[in-house]
Order: structure tokens, then sequence, then C-alpha cells
């Protein structure tokens, strides 16, 4: 499911670029699959620092944010700590991605959500947001969590 939906959202980001290279507007569809590389390789290196499979990761981003789900039964009985863990190691592991990737450089906030099924033998489409831990990038370029 998650695939069909990074598929989809991949194909209109798509679209988006081949309309602003049709109309002048600086992109390129080289510049777009650059960009689709780039998220690849953060999603990469979360499943490896995680042992999530990629399947269970979906990274999206804008300009100056950077979204990170990812999912998977094992978060269901997660405490605050727990998730504030998962989510330290997910930022870690983006962060040389992010410092590799010139595209990243104003990303000033990552945010980490956790899904997992409110209960088990749930179908996907009702897992819900167990926590969203933010994190700002401090003066020295790494990303802090946000404390409120």
């Amino acid at each position: 499911m998650i695939r069909i939906v990074q598929g989809l959202l991949l194909l209109c980001i798509g679209a988006v670029a081949l309309a602003a290279c049709h109309s002048g507007g600086g992109s390129s569809l080289g510049d777009f699959l650059h960009y689709v590389s780039a998220l690849d390789s953060i999603t990469d290196a979360v499943s490896k620092a995680t042992g999530l499979p990629e399947d269970h990761i979906l990274v999206t981003g804008s300009r100056n944010d950077l979204h990170i789900s990812i999912h998977d039964i094992g978060f269901m009985q997660a405490d605050a700590a727990a998730i504030e863990k998962v989510a330290k190691t997910v930022v870690a592991a983006a962060e040389p991605a992010l410092a590799s990737h010139a595209e990243f450089s104003s990303i000033r906030i990552v945010h980490v959500g956790v899904y997992h099924p409110s209960e088990l033998g749930q179908p996907l489409r009702e897992w819900h947001v167990q926590d969203v831990v933010t994190f700002h990038r401090g003066s020295d370029l790494r990303f802090v969590i946000d404390v409120p």
C-alpha cells in the first residue's frame, strides 16, 4: 500500500516537474530524477538504521520541511520514550543523506511520524499516527528535537 502511495506521489511530483520544464520554470527532468534519487537514499538509510523494510518508510518533502513516516506493528506497545528513541535513530540516519544532497540544504524541519495499528488485525487504512516528533536544524546544522 505504501509503495502505491509513493508511486502516486512520485507521479504527481513528476507531472509538476514536467509542467515546470515545459513552461520555462527552470526545472528539468534530470533535476526531478536527482531529487527522487536523493529521497530514495534517505529511505535506504532509514531502513538500514531501523531494520524496517523500505516499504514501511515514506519520505516526502518540501522546500523547508522533510516528513519521514514509518509504520510497523512493533510500535503498537511503544511508549513516548521508545517513540522518541526511534525518531532520533531515523533522523540520525537521514542526516548524512541530507548533508550530501544540495537540494536538501534549505530543510530546516524534519517531522518523523510513527504509525501503528490501533489494535491487532486492523487493516492498513485504519492505522493511525502514534506520534510525530519534530526536529529543527540547530546552529551546528544537526537536527534536534523541538522542545515545547
